[in-house]
């Protein structure tokens, strides 16, 4: 279903694939893909159930900056608060770092720096 989905995308939007990285830390199979300067990941759930009985949802929201260490100082004096001290970066070599959910009105977010 992800491929499916990957592909008809790509067709319909004319993305940029850049492709899975088979299962995640949870055991997720995702994939990313490209729209400009708006990258989506894209995730299948190990367990249906998890989706509450639709057939997608939405997790998280990610913004891409150019220095992630200029943005959170950024979003600090701006009163945000984030999930930890520093960034980690991810499989694909990304850095992020998660807003709490306390500052965000419970949206899930993340800034990321994209790996050059």
């Amino acid at each position: 279903m992800l491929s499916r989905l990957l592909i008809g995308m790509k067709t319909k939007f004319d993305g940029t694939a850049v492709g899975g990285i088979g299962a995640s830390r949870r055991g997720a199979r995702n994939a990313y893909v490209n729209f400009g300067n708006v990258q989506v990941e894209l995730i299948e759930a190990v367990d249906q159930s998890q989706l509450g009985g639709k057939s997608y949802v939405m997790d998280h929201v990610g913004y891409i900056v150019g220095d992630i260490n200029s943005a959170i100082l950024d979003c600090k004096d701006r009163g945000f608060c984030f999930i930890a001290d520093e960034p980690m970066t991810n499989r694909v070599g990304q850095t992020l770092l998660y807003f709490d959910t306390e500052t965000t009105m419970g949206t899930r977010m993340h800034l990321t720096e994209l790996n050059s």
